[in-house]
């Protein structure tokens, strides 16, 4: 699969490179690292162009290959793009000049096309570029989980199930993750934070977090006050005093858990 992978890869930045107006291409993710890349993975990309070229890589296919067998487009609000192919293959990419690129956040990467070295650069800066929500201490990231699970559970009770089930199983898992990668940086970085994504903090927790991946994944898998419930046993038993355990009892007295 990483073979065909890797060749689906480079016919997109081969079809890419041989445009004027793109400056480089760059891979994310196991776009860069194909090793990982299976049947599941998706090709993530950096399409770093000249001045004024965007929206020929926004709004316009013709630099895919095999571009009549898209059946879903979708432009973004931020200006990036994602097709979806009929064979169910994916490729998601964002479009912008070396200078613009260079502001952006990016984690695992790799030049796969740099007509003058500007690609490289721009990705260099992007990697650079801190994503603060993910440098936060394990101190902040558990009261963060604290205070979504406690909002989480008054939107419940008033009704708003959608809304609060969405803090309870986004929110408050997502401040979870960045508990226990901070505890991962406090360690003199473990192997274990290697696998992370630097951006989306849920990213490959199966192999660095597996038992609190797996206590998570059960606890959200059920309804929301249920999840609410676990997740709160699932941070006392993983991170004990460290938690505000007067915190804890402030939130499991008012929703009498």
């Amino acid at each position: 699969m990483t073979r065909e992978f890797t060749k689906w890869r480079d016919s997109v930045v081969a079809s890419l490179a041989a445009r004027e107006d793109v400056v480089g291409v760059a891979g994310l993710g196991s776009t860069a690292a194909t090793e990982r890349a299976d049947e599941f993975s998706d090709l993530d990309l950096f399409i770093i162009v000249a001045p004024g070229a965007h929206n020929r890589y926004r709004n316009e296919l013709d630099w895919l290959p095999q571009s009549d067998d898209v059946v879903l487009h979708l432009v973004e609000w931020h200006g990036g793009g994602k097709v979806l192919f009929r064979d169910g293959r994916f490729i998601e990419w964002g479009v912008g000049t070396p200078q613009e690129v260079s502001t952006w956040l990016a984690g695992e990467g790799e030049v796969l096309f740099d007509r003058s070295g500007e690609a490289a650069t721009a990705l260099a800066n992007a990697q650079a570029n801190p994503f603060p929500v993910n440098e936060a201490t394990e101190e902040a990231a558990l009261a963060t989980f604290l205070f979504a699970i406690n909002q989480g559970m008054g939107r419940l009770r008033r009704g708003e199930v959608v809304s609060g089930g969405e803090i309870i199983r986004s929110e408050a898992v997502a401040a979870l993750l960045r508990a226990a990668r901070a505890q991962l940086s406090q360690a003199d970085a473990s192997p274990a934070s290697r696998v992370l994504d630097p951006i989306d903090v849920r990213r490959r927790v199966e192999s660095a977090f597996p038992l609190l991946a797996d206590g998570i994944a059960t606890a959200v898998a059920q309804a929301p006050e249920p999840a609410a419930i676990a997740l709160l046993a699932l941070a006392t038993e993983h991170f004990g005093d460290r938690l505000p355990m007067s915190a804890v009892a402030a939130i499991t007295a008012r929703y009498d858990f």
